[in-house]
């Protein structure tokens, strides 16, 4: 459950209404920023808004479906967290589909049912148990799809429950318009018949589709989307953006600050917290993530980029930094102050102020303009500090991701992890994701 994801999109400046299923199969991939492939994509919704929608991976067998299922109700619960949303819909994104044949009764030829296609029967069951946990925690589940971009088609579920055995034979009314009348078919046991709805064309050039597209929303490609993500913009080169030139000196400085400042210790928060504003400001005033983040990275000095390379060095260094960004100093400032007073916080679940934020329990909404401008800051420190400041620095960025519901962008930051004090902390938000796939506050934001 490592690669859940929550995207979120702002409301249509055209009021683009989700009248049909094309419409929410293109809000789906077009919120995401990518198309997905083996993947359960769950939609939330209110009376009148598509609320966040998150992806899951795919359970690989039967066999492993009682084990992805266990894993579901802390990813559902983010999406009932609000309590406007009263409905969710389901969307299988598979290229494990197939054609359906039919043996007709009166002269036993092979016909295929082109109204029809079908699935198998893990796609069924996942979206089966979607369906009942979302139920659960009081989520109405509307229509369930499934959708094979390989194929080009996707159609709606039909009816299923859990009474059905793998090895039944389930009877569809064919409505194949290729024969003059109705008749009764049979379906063979380990697949399930899907109704036919169209083919993709249909989804992306549907009414909403075409309204996500004005508002600049694109479907690329699954690696390039995931560490760039247009509310939060993943690895970038420093030569990128400031020449090679100037990035060389700003390393050479940067060095020299270190040297220089090691024996002086950390810089207070509120100093650390007036820099996370300043970069937040271009942030709140661009819509578009990606371009703020450059324009913060042109201003940036080495003496500011060593003010918070500086905190990677203290065992609890990031999480003042995230409590910082995300709750303000304030925060931030009774965590050091725990720590000072004697207790030991190393972890955490040690720290009485940061542990709703690092555990994802906390309700209230983070602040998104400082957290995109930390992500500023250490994006640098990756690329500046020493080795095992730069692993600290990617860990702070694998926990900004998850922040964001990114959890595949925070599994690229983990895995460039190499040192022992960045693994111990890399291990940490692996528990912490797989205890809370989503942080909580992610279920308050509405969408369009």
């Amino acid at each position: 459950m490592n690669n859940s994801r929550m995207s979120r999109t702002e409301p249509s400046p055209m009021g683009t209404a989700a009248k049909d299923p094309e419409d929410v199969l293109a809000y789906m991939p077009y919120a995401l920023g990518y198309w997905p492939q083996e993947s359960l994509l769950l939609a939330s919704a209110s009376e009148s808004y598509l609320g966040p929608c998150l992806r899951i991976d795919l359970p690989t067998s039967l066999s492993t479906v009682p084990e992805w299922t266990a894993a579901l109700p802390p990813v559902v619960e983010t999406l009932a967290f609000r309590t406007e949303n009263k409905r969710v819909f389901a969307a299988a994104f598979t290229g494990h589909t197939a054609s359906l044949e039919v043996t007709a009764p009166r002269d036993g030829s092979a016909v295929e049912a082109s109204s029809y296609f079908v699935c198998g029967r893990v796609v069924m069951a996942a979206l089966a148990q979607a369906m009942a946990v979302s139920s659960r925690f009081g989520l109405r589940g509307e229509t369930t799809w499934v959708v094979d971009r390989a194929h080009d088609r996707w159609g709606t579920l039909l009816p299923f429950d859990d009474t059905v055995e793998a090895s039944s034979a389930h009877r569809i009314d064919s409505v194949d318009p290729r024969r003059p009348a109705r008749e009764v078919v049979a379906v063979p046991g380990p697949a399930w018949p899907v109704l036919r709805g169209g083919n993709i064309r249909t989804i992306l050039s549907s009414p909403l589709g075409a309204a996500l597209v004005f508002q600049g929303h694109v479907v690329r490609d699954a690696g390039t989307a995931v560490m760039d993500d247009r509310r939060l913009p993943g690895f970038w080169e420093l030569a990128s953006v400031l020449g090679a030139s100037a990035a060389a000196s700003m390393r050479r400085q940067f060095d020299e600050v270190v040297s220089h400042e090691r024996s002086h210790g950390c810089p207070g928060i509120y100093e650390v917290s007036r820099l996370i504003g300043r970069l937040a400001a271009q942030f709140e005033r661009k819509r578009d993530a990606r371009a703020a983040a450059v324009e913060c990275t042109k201003t940036l000095s080495a003496g500011e980029c060593v003010a918070v390379a500086a905190w990677m060095d203290k065992p609890i260094g990031i999480y003042v930094l995230l409590t910082c960004a995300a709750a303000g100093p304030g925060a931030a400032r009774r965590l050091t102050d725990r720590t000072a007073g004697g207790a030991h916080a190393d972890t955490a679940s040690d720290m009485s102020d940061g542990a709703a934020l690092m555990t994802g329990r906390r309700e209230e909404e983070i602040s998104v303009p400082r957290v995109q401008a930390l992500r500023v800051l250490l994006n640098a420190v990756e690329q500046l500090g020493t080795t095992e400041m730069s692993d600290c620095a990617s860990v702070a960025n694998a926990y900004v991701s998850w922040f964001f519901g990114l959890n595949s962008q925070a599994g690229r930051y983990l895995q460039r992890v190499r040192t022992y004090p960045g693994k111990a902390h890399a291990a940490l938000l692996h528990a912490v994701m797989d205890n809370r796939p989503l942080p909580r506050w992610l279920g308050r934001y509405q969408e369009g």
